[in-house]
C-alpha cells in the first residue's frame, strides 16, 4: 500500500522548523512502512538542533542485519559478483567488495566456499593455467 503525502514546493518554502521536521518524520515512516522496516528505525533531529542548513543528517532510518541475513548475504555475494579488478600496472587483486566480503566473513566455511564456487564457474578452452594464475596474487595476500 503506498501512502502519498501531497505537498507541493511553495508549500514546503512557507514550513517553520517544527513544520519541516514533521514533514521529514512523515515522509521517512512512510518510507520505512513501504520496506517493511520498524517504526523505532526511523529518527528525526529535534528541530531546535537544525540550525545549520548545509545538507547535514536531519534524519535517518536505521538498518539493523538480522543474523539471517548477516549470515546468507555475503556467501550469496561472492557467489555472484565480479571477483577480480585488473590495475593500470597490471596486478590482478580482489575487488573492494570481494576484499571486504573475505576480510569481514573469510572465517566461515560457506563464505569460502561460496568464493571457491565463483572462482570456479567459467567457460574456457584451451589451459586452464592462464585462467587459475590470475588468481595467485589475490590468494597469497
Amino acid at each position: 500500500m503506498t501512502t502519498v503525502i501531497a505537498c507541493d514546493l511553495d508549500k514546503i518554502r512557507r514550513l517553520d522548523a517544527g513544520q519541516l521536521q514533521e514533514l521529514l518524520n512523515r515522509l521517512l515512516h512512510v518510507e520505512a512502512r513501504e520496506h517493511g522496516i520498524a517504526r523505532s528505525s526511523v529518527h528525526v533531529t529535534d528541530p531546535a538542533r537544525i540550525i545549520v542548513p548545509d545538507g547535514g543528517e536531519d534524519g535517518r532510518i536505521e538498518w539493523r542485519v538480522d543474523p539471517i541475513t548477516l549470515t546468507t548475504a555475503p556467501g550469496f555475494l561472492l557467489g555472484i559478483v565480479p571477483l577480480l579488478s585488473k590495475k593500470d600496472d597490471g596486478t590482478v587483486s580482489w575487488t573492494p567488495l570481494v576484499q571486504t566480503l573475505v576480510d569481514e566473513f573469510g572465517d566461515r566455511p560457506e563464505t569460502l566456499d561460496a568464493l571457491s564456487s565463483n572462482m570456479g564457474t567459467f567457460g574456457w578452452t584451451g589451459s586452464m593455467v592462464p585462467y587459475y594464475e590470475q588468481y595467485v596474487g589475490p590468494l597469497r595476500v
